[in-house]
Order: C-alpha cells, then structure tokens, then sequence
C-alpha cells in the first residue's frame, strides 16, 4: 500500500508548468469538485422523481483526492468518474424520451422541478468532464515526470 506523509512534511501545493506559468492542478480539481457538488445538491432537490446520488458521492472523492494526494484515489476517481459519464447519458436519456418521457406529468409544478433537475444534471455532466480532465493533469502530475505506465507508484 502507498504511504502517506504527515501534513508537516508533505510537499507544497501540486503545480505544473503550463506556457511559461505555473498552474496549480490541485486548486482546479478543488474547484471543480466543489462545482460539481454543488450542481449534484441542486439536481437532487426534486422530491417526486429520484435522481442519481452518485454524482454527489464523486464530487466529496474528488475533494478527498485533493487534500489525500493520493495517486491511487485519484486514479479511482478517474475510473469512477468514466462510469458514471456512461450512467449519466443512459439516464438522461431514459427520462427524456419524446411522448414516453416520464419527467412530464400532469402536475405543472412537479414536471417543472423535474425538468431543473435534469437541466442541473446536464451542467454536472459538463462539469465531471472539468473533473475528469483536471483529475488527469492532477494524476500526472502526482505520479511524476519519471514513472511511467499506471501501475504502482514510489518506493515503500
């Protein structure tokens, strides 16, 4: 198992060089859980038709990946993160079907809820992509310019 350092001696905040600057990973993989968390909040607010939890769940990893530094936790979240883009268009496309679409209802006010969760599932959709796209920046750069392949990480 890969072990972690204590707080005091764990290295400074993770940063790549990106066109002559450096560019802090670990804050976009933050900020970007931290949307994706808050979109999943909102998608779930509806009390009449249930949607996916899940996304809330990947959003706390991510933030757990962030503080952890992990490369294992990350790597899990990446894997994670593209199961639930295939969850993710399955549902939506299940409950927005033309004339069979479930999310309309005769209640004007629950088909309305209905429809801001499901438009607030598609902004976390848009958002996971962030995620994931910084979550592959942030794993390599916590895996280092001379490992390669994604087997384990340092020595132990």
């Amino acid at each position: 198992f890969e072990r972690t350092l204590p707080l005091r001696s764990r290295p400074p905040l993770t940063t790549m060089a990106k066109r002559g600057k450096k560019w802090n990973v670990a804050k976009h993989v933050e900020r970007a859980s931290l949307l994706s968390m808050t979109l999943s909040l909102l998608s779930l607010m509806n009390a009449r038709f249930s949607f996916p939890s899940y996304n809330l769940i990947l959003a706390m990893w991510g933030l757990f990946c962030v503080y952890n530094r992990s490369t294992r936790a990350v790597f899990v979240l990446i894997a994670f993160l593209g199961v639930s883009f295939v969850t993710d268009i399955v549902f939506m496309s299940m409950w927005s079907q033309g004339s069979t679409n479930v999310l309309l209802t005769d209640d004007q006010a629950s088909s309305m809820a209905a429809s801001f969760s499901l438009v607030m599932m598609c902004f976390n959709f848009i958002a996971k992509c962030l995620l994931g796209y910084y979550g592959i920046h942030f794993f390599a750069t916590l895996r280092g310019p001379s490992s390669g392949g994604i087997g384990g990480g340092g020595g132990g």
